[in-house]
């Protein structure tokens, strides 16, 4: 799984959106799974 970079200049939120999109698109994530927690992405 890709975690946040906190050093990039792009927005968290908007890292978080694509890792998120990210996983779906691949099926990594799948309907109703739990989506991973902040800590876990950070």
């Amino acid at each position: 799984m890709k975690k946040v970079d906190k050093d990039s200049p792009i927005p968290l939120y908007y890292q978080l959106k694509n890792i998120i999109s990210e996983m779906i698109e691949n099926e990594e994530l799948k309907a109703d799974e739990v989506v991973p927690t902040e800590r876990e992405l950070c």
